[in-house]
């Protein structure tokens, strides 16, 4: 059976070059071990359909999108009708439709709600059984989105299976065959989930709880990676690589016994909350060189105005010890939360220009909403958006303030006029 795997994205660029779509390449390891037959599996990002042969094309097409990628997903779909009509099955999972499963378009035949692995699996199964993914058959798999009816002409209505389970044991996937460019580093992912609940954060949404590869099998996949890839520098791509300070302590162990350690160049993601003098030192002996650290705000976790007057003091200790440790160091900072007040950011420019000689980058990102998300209901709430978008491309992510558009953002403070944020926006483009 072909399978093609997409990545839609709204642009091509050097990175997607770089860095395969990992979600799919662990998709493609795991199908390629558990179907029981002979699978021809391809796996690509895109803006369109471009890579379809018309006259030899997959027999299932899978397509993976974050939000602000979801009308790159519908566009791409909608091309596919046009080439081969409706007998191609087209699956459309990832982020955007876990969160909103409701919204499936009819350009789709399945929404895969959550973790992927299984449900695809067993859609990709039943069609080889039956040569078709008929709805009452569909209806059985859980962690489906999935019309009432078969017919394109029909007003259809989106229904939703039983939620699916999340993998208790992540290393039951095998480690993804990567594409590698040839540029001597790469990206892994260890675990799923973060334990923290950012009301600005959809990683929940898609993953659950958190769950972690053992230490054995990250350390085996590093190994690979140094002695067959010849890759010397690693991505540790996790939301939260530090969430199991024990595993950290683990793996280094580990690399130390198979003569890794020091060998390659790690970076690895976190939140300064979750920094000690302990774990930093595991990270240095693992070979951490460089740590991105997702710096708290007063309102992290809360949307009412609880504030947390000491999340500055752990971005002060966090930022401190890594540098001491010998790290490059980046800190990023989320702005435009409802009750952020002009001091609130006052405090973020003032720790920023303290401490910007011992950070390599500062990274301030005005706040983006996410579907399903707390913050999402609240805007929703608000009248700051509707439920259902036509263009979920305006949706901006503008992760790096050089990129903040006015025009384009959706804005939900309520604590200054929206010129006073724009012109705060500013003054973070300068101190940056």
């Amino acid at each position: 059976m072909k399978i093609l795997l997409i990545e839609a994205m709204k642009r091509r660029s050097f990175i997607t070059r770089i860095y395969p779509p990992l979600g799919l390449c662990y998709l493609e390891s795991y199908l390629q071990k558990y179907a029981g037959f002979n699978l021809e599996i391809r796996v690509t990002s895109s803006t369109d359909s471009s890579m379809i042969d018309r006259d030899n094309p997959p027999e299932i097409i899978g397509i993976s999108s974050v939000t602000e990628n979801f009308t790159t997903a519908i566009k791409i779909g909608g091309e596919i009708r046009e080439k081969l009509g409706n007998k191609i099955p087209v699956i459309i999972g990832g982020c955007h439709i876990s969160a909103l499963p409701r919204s499936l378009p009819d350009v789709f035949d399945i929404g895969v709600i959550g973790e992927g692995e299984e449900t695809f699996l067993e859609i990709v199964n039943l069609f080889q059984q039956k040569g078709k993914l008929d709805t009452i058959d569909v209806a059985k798999i859980s962690g489906t989105a999935y019309f009432d009816s078969q017919d394109r002409k029909e007003k259809k209505t989106v229904l939703t299976s039983t939620p699916r389970k999340s993998l208790e044991d992540l290393d039951i996937i095998p480690c993804p065959k990567r594409r590698l460019a040839g540029y001597g580093l790469t990206h892994i992912v260890t675990s799923r989930g973060c334990p923290y609940a950012c009301i600005y954060c959809a990683t929940y949404l898609l993953w659950g709880n958190v769950r972690s590869h053992s230490a054995e099998y990250v350390a085996r996949e590093i190994e690979h990676l140094y002695r067959k890839e010849n890759v010397r520098e690693i991505i540790l791509f996790d939301d939260n690589f530090l969430a199991d300070k024990k595993r950290i302590k683990q793996i280094s162990s580990l690399l130390k016994k198979n003569d890794i350690a020091g060998k390659i160049e790690f970076t690895c993601f976190g939140r300064t909350r979750a920094i000690n003098q302990d774990v930093v030192e595991d990270l240095v002996k693992m070979g951490v060189k460089e740590i991105y650290l997702g710096a708290d705000t007063v309102f992290d976790m809360k949307i009412d105005g609880t504030r947390d007057e000491k999340a500055f003091d752990r971005n002060t200790r966090a930022v401190d010890i890594c540098y001491e440790a010998g790290m490059s160091v980046n800190c990023s900072f989320v702005i435009g939360l409802p009750r952020q007040t002009m001091e609130d950011l006052d405090d973020i420019i003032k720790f920023v220009e303290v401490n910007r000689y011992k950070l390599k980058a500062v990274q301030i990102s005005p706040v983006n909403l996410f579907p399903g998300t707390p913050l999402w209901e609240y805007a929703v709430t608000k009248g700051k958006i509707k439920e259902e978008i036509e263009d979920w491309s305006i949706l901006e992510n503008f992760t790096h303030i050089d990129d903040f558009s006015p025009e384009k953002y959706i804005y939900i403070n309520e604590m200054m006029t929206p010129d006073t944020f724009y012109e705060y926006c500013r003054r973070f483009r300068e101190i940056c």
